[in-house]
C-alpha cells in the first residue's frame, strides 16, 4: 500500500466513524482503531501529526459540515441553552443555527 492509498484509507475510515457517531452509535473498539492507523502513519513518515488533524477535520467537516471545533461550541451553547430554560435559542432550527440558511428567500 502506498502513501496515498494508506491516507485516503484513513480518511474513508475517518468519514466512517463520524456517520455512525451523527447516527449516535458510539464505536469505542472502532475509534481506537483508527487512532491506532493514525499514530501509525506518524510513525512511518506516510503523513505528520498536524496532517492527521487535517484528515480527522475533512472527515468531520464532509459528515457534520462544520469543523470540530465549530460542532463543540454549538453543542456547548445547546447545553447551556437547556440549562438556562432558554427556548428562544431552542426553538431555531438546526440549520439556521449552525450558520446555514439565514437568507431563506
Amino acid at each position: 500500500m502506498n502513501r496515498q492509498a494508506f491516507t485516503d484509507f484513513c480518511i474513508r475510515q475517518l468519514v466512517e466513524l463520524f456517520k455512525e457517531s451523527q447516527q449516535n452509535l458510539r464505536n469505542e473498539r472502532k475509534k481506537h482503531h483508527i487512532e491506532g492507523l493514525l499514530h501509525a502513519g506518524v510513525l512511518m513518515n506516510v503523513f505528520t501529526n498536524g496532517q492527521a488533524q487535517l484528515m480527522m477535520e475533512q472527515a468531520h467537516v464532509e459528515v457534520f459540515g462544520e469543523t470540530i471545533e465549530e460542532r463543540q461550541h454549538n453543542k456547548t451553547a445547546l447545553k447551556q441553552a437547556i440549562a438556562d430554560g432558554n427556548d428562544d435559542y431552542i426553538d431555531i432550527p438546526a440549520f439556521i443555527r449552525q450558520g446555514g440558511g439565514s437568507n431563506l428567500n
